[in-house]
């Protein structure tokens, strides 16, 4: 495990796609507990490259990891976790999302979140998407304001949803 844990803690990507290649090789329930144990790493980074290994090997066993990533210290494992709910549109984590986009303290966390609602958020988060498209005044990585995402998320639930 603590080889595991020295290659995803790697700035080599070539070392951490070797760790995702060993876990291949293990059996399906060995490879999974394998990563599971990583999510308790002191280290942010190896934790979020375990989240990486589960939702891309193990995509169907990833729900339970995601959100509990998202009660994670560190704000890139929460923005990982969300990145994973957005790319399997893991619908199921629109309601923790919600909670992120007008509370956490991180506005990039806030900002993902927004993102993350416009694909898998649902008419009961719209009320949300308001308070913060009037309220946050922070801006994602690439200086869009976090209101802007939030309109933007708005309007495509609403068009997903049929309102006008």
């Amino acid at each position: 495990m603590s080889d595991l844990a020295a290659l995803l803690q790697s700035d080599n990507q070539r070392d951490v796609q070797r760790a995702y290649n060993e876990i291949r090789k293990l059996s399906k329930s060995h490879g999974i507990r394998s990563l599971y144990s990583l999510l308790s790493n002191s280290m942010a980074v190896v934790r979020c490259n375990a989240i990486e290994g589960i939702c891309d090997i193990f995509p169907h066993e990833a729900a339970a990891v995601l959100l509990y990533s998202l009660n994670d210290s560190d704000a890139a494992v929460r923005i990982t976790a969300i990145d994973w709910i957005y790319r399997l549109s893991y619908t199921p984590a629109s309601n923790l999302l919600g909670l992120l986009a007008i509370n956490d303290l991180e506005e990039l966390v806030r900002s993902w979140a927004l993102l993350a609602l416009g694909r898998v958020g649902d008419i009961e988060c719209i009320s949300i998407l308001e308070f913060a498209a009037k309220n946050d005044k922070g801006v994602d990585h690439e200086g869009r304001m976090n209101s802007d995402l939030a309109m933007r998320s708005k309007h495509q639930i609403e068009a997903r949803s049929g309102i006008e």
